[in-house]
């Protein structure tokens, strides 16, 4: 008899931990998701500032004198945006932050510290690297824009796939992965096996046409 009882009260403790487990596994789907979407809207926004400039990507950050403020690009494309929610990633901690001021009816604020995305800092110009013959920082001369990392998961608002740097600009929020959006607009899933790195690093394998691919 002792045993039922046992079983009576095991049981629906088990039955618990499942819903919560299954929960869990859905929220985590539904962040996903709702990441990669938010990529293709950040894209369609880099699209509007491209179509306006001449094919030119969005810079990384641009200064116009030593007294202005850094200009980064999430402020270059945030004008053409129908929805300022959609620079954080409900699965980021600093996304979790804005997406939360939202849902308190207060304004949705443009906070570079927040974003959860970055740049791929290869394609793009900053004020120190201008547009040249060999990077000419135009997305009509990527050469292959479904290969390309455009955007994705990021702690700091670059994609910097060098030795130092990546390890800490790699954002995996998404049980240990991470969405990427393509040149081309559509998003993939990578997780620490892929994309390949542009510097040779121990344990990553090298890909340099991921990031910088000129025609």
């Amino acid at each position: 008899m002792r045993s039922y009882r046992e079983l009576l009260l095991t049981v629906p403790a088990a039955l618990i931990l499942l819903f919560l487990l299954i929960g869990a596994i859905d929220m985590s789907t539904a962040h996903r998701a709702a990441c990669a979407d938010n990529l293709r809207q950040i894209g369609k926004m880099a699209q509007s500032y491209t179509d306006a400039n001449n094919g030119m990507i969005v810079p990384v950050y641009s200064k116009k004198s030593a007294v202005s403020s850094w200009n980064y690009w999430p402020a270059k494309i945030a004008p053409y945006s129908k929805d300022l929610r959609n620079f954080y990633c409900p699965a980021d901690p600093s996304g979790k932050k804005a997406l939360a001021a939202a849902n308190d009816l207060l304004p949705v604020m443009l906070v570079g510290s927040n974003v959860s995305y970055g740049l791929n800092y290869f394609i793009a110009s900053s004020n120190n690297r201008p547009a040249s013959k060999t990077n000419p920082y135009n997305i009509n001369r990527v050469a292959d824009p479904a290969y390309v990392v455009y955007f994705g998961d990021a702690e700091i608002l670059q994609l910097r796939p060098t030795r130092g740097c990546w390890q800490r600009d790699w954002n995996p929020v998404h049980d240990g992965g991470a969405n990427y959006l393509m040149a081309d607009g559509h998003v993939e899933f990578f997780t620490g096996s892929n994309p390949g790195v542009y510097d040779k690093i121990p344990g990553w394998k090298q890909d340099r046409k991921r990031w910088r691919n000129w025609k």
